[in-house]
């Protein structure tokens, strides 16, 4: 089995064409269904809730590219694929370290990059 070593960084070209990308992430899909709840009980409109999910997407961005923190990951690749430029790269027997700390053990993960 191969083994993966990368690092993470933010980076401002993740801006430009892929903030839906963010969507699919566990806050994002926390933060639809509770919009769809509001919106079935008729407390927001559907032109509200698509505002706030383009809101959400343009700040994770903003956010993430505030960040000064660098990650190394290191695993098995189980499985790997690239669909549109956008990778994803699943992991076993992981380990994460940040800032050249202390590694963190982590059975499985799943690792997506864009362009």
């Amino acid at each position: 089995m191969a083994s993966f070593t990368g690092t993470s960084s933010p980076s401002s070209s993740a801006a430009t064409d892929n903030t839906v990308q963010y969507h699919k992430t566990s806050i994002g899909l926390a933060l639809e269904s509770a919009l769809v709840e509001l919106v079935e009980a008729r407390s927001i409109s559907p032109d509200l809730m698509a505002h706030v999910m383009n809101n959400f997407s343009s700040v994770i961005v903003q956010r993430l590219s505030q960040v000064k923190h660098k990650a190394e990951i290191q695993g098995e690749s189980k499985d790997y694929r690239n669909i549109k430029d956008c990778w994803t790269i699943q992991l076993r027997n992981c380990g994460v370290t940040i800032d050249k700390s202390e590694t963190i053990k982590v059975d499985k993960m799943t690792v997506f990059t864009s362009k």
